[in-house]
């Protein structure tokens, strides 16, 4: 039987400071605090920095905290200092061997810490899975697993990143020795990619499957947050592409050619980002940045990576339970009765494009086609079985989503041009 935590013969379990930057938002402060209070992992430091709120109620749920439990510190800045200084005042302050930055609109399972200090092992960084949680319509939505362990080599975890980039990794649990060097740098627009390559190529960097983590948005709507706004541009992309450059060129991790076909993948990378975010504001150089895409994608043979999607393009999960997270209120998921509903209405909007669908081919033939027996989508039709557990039941909701963007997409293939209900393109 093992020793109860306070025993003296109990494993010592690391100090793990956990860094809270916050302003104006007593709500996302609450909850984080609830989260990170309510962690397995008992032996942490919570450290609060008020970047100088302009209201009381911040200050009273900090407080109120702090007298609840002695692990909790709070300090209010005086002025308000910036992002950039709040996050590096909080990693000055830190006494633990471990540290995490815990913003206050994300949300962290009970055993995230613990889940993560049984994987880091001697990695310098570690991350559980993700989702991103919507909170304007209490959406869960699926974000693709990445397997990053320095056991399949620097070179591989960094291509893997780049090509399933999810900069929340910045939020995971690091040595803080490690993290220190932060304090010297200055922030910038895609910062927190060049960390995690950095982290990957250097330290190691981990990943554990278990989704422990879900990443705040407020909003489906893309909000753009550059480090330092302008009017004549989204982001600055050379700070990023200079110092990820920099890194992979001094990795002692990566031999010559993988360092070539890195700063490969990096450049790649820079143009894909530009190409997408500048084309309203920067057109001109927008269509440079496209024809330098066509270049970089007719030498990749030599360089043999994958390259990423633009960056809106949605990923699918291959389970139908998870992609019902991606469409479907968190809510809803685990109850039978409004699970049944939803299949109701999907199989109703299912059987009126089925219509439309055929309608269009009898126009096409002059005839109205024969029923097909084999018709794949006549299992999504049947009624949820009798007693069928919520997870079966997202299952038949997710292929029932997925099919019914299956079949808008062959309506609009199928409508002439020019008709009213064709999608612009």
């Amino acid at each position: 039987m093992d020793a109860p935590p306070d025993s003296p013969h109990a494993p010592r379990l690391p100090l793990v400071t956990v860094g809270i930057p916050t302003y104006n938002r007593p709500d996302g402060l609450r909850r984080t605090l609830e989260c990170i209070r309510g962690q397995t992992y008992p032996n942490l430091e919570i450290l609060i920095s008020d970047n100088c709120s302009t209201t009381p109620e911040t200050r009273a749920v900090a407080l109120a905290h702090q007298q609840a439990d002695p692990r909790v510190k709070y300090h209010r800045q005086d002025t308000n200092i910036g992002l950039e200084a709040n996050f590096k005042y909080l990693l000055e302050q830190a006494k633990g061997e471990y540290y995490f930055w815990a913003a206050d609109d994300d949300e962290w399972t009970p055993d995230f810490v613990s889940v993560c200090m049984a994987k880091i092992g001697d990695a310098g960084s570690v991350m559980t899975g993700m989702r991103n949680a919507i909170r304007s319509r209490g959406l869960l939505r699926w974000k693709p697993p990445l397997d990053l362990s320095p056991e399949r080599g620097a070179f591989a975890n960094a291509v893997a990143f780049l090509n399933n980039a999810q900069p929340s990794l910045f939020y995971g649990i690091h040595r803080t020795a490690e993290l220190r060097r932060f304090l010297q740098e200055r922030m910038y627009d895609y910062y927190d990619y060049f960390f995690i390559i950095r982290q990957i190529l250097t330290v190691g960097f981990k990943t554990a499957p278990e989704v422990c983590f879900n990443v705040g948005i407020e909003s489906d709507a893309p909000i753009f947050k550059p480090a330092r706004p302008r009017t004549t541009a989204v982001y600055e992309y050379k700070p990023f592409l200079r110092d990820a450059l920099r890194a992979t060129l001094g990795a002692r991790s990566l031999g010559l050619f993988q360092k070539l076909r890195l700063a490969y993948l990096l450049s790649y990378v820079a143009v894909n980002e530009f190409a997408h975010f500048e084309r309203e504001l920067r057109p001109f150089r927008t269509r440079l940045a496209n024809l330098t895409k066509r270049a970089l994608r007719l030498v990749r043979p030599l360089f043999r990576v994958p390259l990423p999607a633009p960056p809106p393009t949605m990923v699918l999960p291959t389970d139908p339970a998870d992609l019902c997270t991606m469409f479907v209120p968190a809510a809803r998921l685990n109850d039978p009765a409004t699970l049944r509903a939803d299949i109701a209405d999907a199989q109703r909007e299912l059987r009126a494009k089925l219509e439309v669908i055929r309608h269009l081919e009898a126009a096409k033939l002059g005839r109205f086609p024969d029923p097909d027996p084999n018709d794949p989508c006549a299992p999504l039709l049947a009624e949820p079985a009798v007693g069928a557990d919520p997870r079966q039941m997202r299952g038949q909701l997710g292929s029932l989503l997925n099919e019914l963007e299956v079949k808008e997409a062959a309506i609009q293939r199928r409508l002439p041009r020019g008709h009213p209900a064709k999608r612009a393109a």
